[in-house]
C-alpha cells in the first residue's frame, strides 16, 4: 500500500485489537511510537471537527485499514472514546472530506482577513 508518500507493509501495522487492547491515555502514544519504529512516520492524523457527538477524532491507520479514535475532553484533557473507535470505510472517509472543507475554508478566510488587519488594510 502507498499512502503520504510511504510504500507500506501492512504486516508491520498495528491491528485494530492492538489498539483497542491499550489505554485510552496511552493509545496515541503507543501508536505513533510503533509507527516511527516500523515505518519511519507516525500515520496518525488529527481531526479537529465535531460530529455532534465528538469533539473530533484522530484517523490512525492499522492492519484492517483506518481507525477513527473519537476523544471528548475533560479539565483540557483529550480522553480517547475507545468504546467508540470504528474503521472507517470510503463513505465514512469521504463524510469527513465533505464537513473538512468548508472549516478549513472558513478559517483560510479568517486567517487572511486577520494578517490583512494586521498590515491595516482594513
Amino acid at each position: 500500500m502507498q499512502l503520504a508518500g510511504l510504500q507500506i507493509e501492512k504486516d508491520k501495522l498495528m491491528t485494530k485489537a492492538d489498539v483497542l487492547a491499550s489505554s485510552s491515555r496511552d493509545v496515541l502514544t503507543l501508536i505513533r511510537d510503533r509507527n516511527v519504529e516500523v515505518i519511519g512516520r507516525e500515520l496518525i492524523w488529527h481531526y479537529p471537527v465535531s460530529d455532534g457527538s465528538f469533539l473530533g477524532c484522530y484517523i490512525a491507520l492499522v492492519y484492517e485499514g483506518f481507525l477513527c479514535l473519537p476523544y471528548n475532553c475533560a479539565d483540557r484533557e483529550e480522553l480517547i472514546e475507545l468504546d467508540q473507535a470504528k474503521l472507517l470505510g470510503e463513505d465514512a472517509l469521504q463524510a469527513l472530506l465533505d464537513d473538512w472543507i468548508p472549516f478549513a475554508s472558513g478559517l483560510q478566510s479568517v486567517l487572511e482577513q486577520m494578517i490583512e488587519i494586521e498590515k491595516g488594510v482594513l
